[in-house]
């Protein structure tokens, strides 16, 4: 009988408009896009209040097996992304930049994804 095998998990965050979902929550919808057309700098208080608890969403996945992989998708160019850099980096996740096709444009790291998670999940156990 062969022994069970530990659940291993693999995370893919958009973190771009993870970022945006969690201002919008907070602050109503399509709040992020009315404050950064208005400049995202005079809304620093509002920004503070929406800040991504990017150790919650790693701990939740971490619930379902080992982190064998974190990956975290966005302009990193960008301030509000730039920010949660230190966060990731000391909980090893890989930061993967993405650039907005044109510049009031989000990206669109979806595009990517279903050859990346073939490529890592290819002779995983189903």
């Amino acid at each position: 009988m062969t022994e069970p095998v530990a659940a291993r998990v693999a995370v893919y965050l958009d973190f771009d408009n993870i970022v945006i979902s969690r201002y919008d929550q907070i602050h109503g919808r399509n709040s992020f896009q009315k404050d950064k057309a208005k400049g995202l700098e005079q809304h620093s208080e509002r920004l503070d209040q929406a800040t991504v608890d990017v150790g919650a969403i790693l701990d939740y996945a971490s619930s379902f097996g080992t982190l064998v992989l974190t990956r975290a998708y966005a302009d990193w160019s960008a301030d509000i992304n730039a920010g949660y850099r230190g966060q990731l980096v000391a909980r090893a996740v890989d930061l993967v930049q993405l650039f907005p096709r044109r510049p009031t444009a989000r990206t669109a790291p979806t595009s990517g994804w279903p050859s990346t998670r073939s490529r890592t999940c290819s002779g995983c156990p189903t």
